[in-house]
């Protein structure tokens, strides 16, 4: 046999970026790799639709895997999957990326190896995450053992919402049907009620090792109609009322709320409510639903839309320090992403070296383009490391003076960029320009002046008193200025952060009273006040300081390096030098 030739050991790559590395698992509408991000180095997860199943008339698997992403997108907690990722492949199939989870496996397989307690304490993370994904707006409607893992540490991930709704919204019954609530099968709307009821077809399993329907012939009558079979199962009588709770057949007969479900199991094998965590606590404040700059978001996104046809422009967003600005540009880079922009990010640091703004930006752009060699020898300059991301060797760009070697450098970076906007719409998205280098403004405002020639729309954020010139130089950007939450708002963060305790007026009163409608020190305050009370949802049932913070903003920061280990806490003191 004669030995293999180099290209057939050549892996294949997605949008020259992924490296697919070995299959991971496949479905009716796609299939999941295990790839290599060549520009992190990472290993990641890479979710596409298959080409056989794809068909240029429909739209429907686009959409999902579209949906996928923005639900995903929007959700930051231990319990769900991390994705990172969205674009389209050489054949304009969709896929996007995510954290990888090595030797995952569903809740019921692990639960097979586990004692009564370890069960138990699978259930209580399951429900712990879902009270974050339903107080984010969120029905999953495909809840089963394949979409809920547990990792290599026992931790409990959901995954896949290619089917998740918002509360209320009508829509055909979708899902998996043995998981399917009796009340969508006869047409109803999916609700928190129907997660629960997957919850609780997943609980048996644990004890069970099988579906309770798993016999029957007519699988759809049965869940509308038979009772499950506890019989064999050796559950506690409490634990048995639980998910049998979990299974009646009538939503209104289950638990109003996984937080309900999750006090009932604790009360039923006797144990106290599971400590809330950082992480998980940092997930109810600081991915809270998108909330107050709607208005923002369609501006921008209206812009972003007039590039595509051709008319580029360049925005600069605008606030006081913890006005949302990185949220609404995140929001923007999720919309964005979904209908088939590039969009590339810079983000300054203080103290950053020479065009450190830009080089971040362009890195994965040559992974995606074709530079000549003058371009990278001339990029070198600012990207010590290019040579592994074009993957050839670097030559030293011809000598200039200095005025000229800057004048060819901007130039190559206009090109460069103007070269993609012109295969596919992009959106450029610097954030912090305030504490950008002076060459990297000098690139920015030249750029500024061919944006409406590209379809290009770059969106900058800036902070308002920080460094006041900078608003004049950068004039020829259209300005959107961030001003603070109205009431109503506030009210609405509240609540996605703390549920119905949220709204009580005298916490509302306090909280516009404390923050003035400032997003950052809204969820400072609630932070602080989560502290003191010792969970969130303590929060309201307790009485309220006076003030939180009487010092006002320097002892919100102290409050935060209070945070930061010993060790990184000197290297910070020496880098404020």
């Amino acid at each position: 046999m004669s030995a293999p030739t180099p290209t057939t050991l050549v892996k294949p790559r997605i949008s020259n970026r992924y490296e697919l590395l070995s299959p991971l698992g496949a479905g009716g509408m796609g299939a999941v790799w295990r790839a290599m991000d060549r520009l992190t180095q990472e290993e990641v997860a890479l979710k596409r639709l298959h080409s056989s199943t794809w068909q240029p008339a429909s739209d429907d698997l686009r959409l999902s895997l579209a949906h996928e992403f923005q639900a995903l997108a929007a959700l930051r907690h231990p319990g769900v999957i991390t994705v990172r990722d969205y674009g389209f492949d050489q054949e304009q199939l969709p896929y996007f990326t995510m954290e990888i989870l090595p030797q995952a496996r569903p809740i019921t397989v692990i639960g097979e190896q586990l004692s009564e307690n370890g069960r138990i304490q699978l259930l209580l993370q399951l429900f712990t995450t879902l009270i974050y994904v339903h107080r984010c707006g969120i029905i999953h409607r495909d809840l089963k053992p394949g979409n809920v893992l547990v990792d290599s540490q026992g931790n409990v991930k959901v995954l896949d919402f290619g089917l998740a709704l918002t509360p209320g919204v009508a829509s055909l019954p979708s899902g998996t049907l043995a998981y399917m609530a009796p009340e969508l099968l006869r047409g109803g709307t999916a609700t928190v009620a129907s997660d629960l009821y997957a919850v609780g077809l997943m609980a048996y399993e644990l004890w069970a090792g099988w579906h309770p329907f798993h016999h029957e012939t007519n699988l759809p009558l049965a869940i509308l109609q038979q009772a499950p079979d506890f019989s064999l199962l050796g559950l506690s009588p409490a634990v048995q009322a639980v998910v049998q709770r979990l299974l009646a057949k009538e939503p209104t007969a289950r638990y109003d709320s996984a937080a309900e479900a999750l006090a009932a199991l604790c009360t039923a094998v006797h144990l106290p409510l599971p400590p809330e965590s950082m992480a998980a606590r940092e997930s109810f404040l600081q991915a809270a639903p998108f909330i107050g700059r709607t208005a923002e978001l369609a501006c921008l996104e209206a812009a972003r839309q007039q590039a595509v046809q051709g008319h580029g422009s360049g925005w600069l967003v605008v606030g006081e320090s913890g006005m949302g600005k990185s949220r609404l540009l995140q929001e923007l880079r999720i919309v964005a992403l979904v209908n088939g922009a590039q969009v590339l990010r810079g983000q300054a640091q203080a103290n950053g070296g020479a065009y450190h703004l830009w080089a971040e930006l362009l890195r994965p752009l040559l992974l995606q383009t074709a530079p000549t060699d003058l371009e990278t020898a001339v990029l070198h300059a600012i990207m010590p490391d290019i040579a592994g991301l074009v993957g050839r060797p670097v030559r030293p760009a011809p000598p200039l003076a200095a005025a000229a070697a800057q004048a060819r450098l901007h130039l190559t970076v206009v090109d460069l960029l103007a070269r993609a906007a012109a295969e596919q719409p992009l959106l450029l998205v610097l954030e912090d320009v305030h504490w950008a280098d002076e060459n990297s403004l000098l690139l920015l405002e030249q750029f500024v002046t061919r944006c409406q020639q590209m379809a290009l729309c770059l969106v900058a954020s800036c902070r308002l008193y920080e460094r006041r010139e900078l608003l004049a130089r950068l004039a020829d950007l259209s300005r959107l200025d961030l001003r603070p939450l109205a009431a109503e708002a506030v009210a609405e963060l509240s609540a996605a952060m703390l549920g119905e305790n949220g709204r009580l007026p005298s916490l509302l009163h306090f909280l516009q009273r404390e923050t003035e409608g400032n997003t950052f020190f809204i969820v400072e305050v609630v932070r602080a006040l989560a502290e003191e009370a010792g969970r969130l949802d303590q929060i309201g049932a307790l009485p309220l300081p006076a003030t939180v913070f009487p010092q006002g903003i320097q002892q919100v920061a102290q409050r935060r390096l209070g945070r930061v280990p010993p060790p990184y806490l000197r290297l910070l003191k020496k880098a404020a030098l």
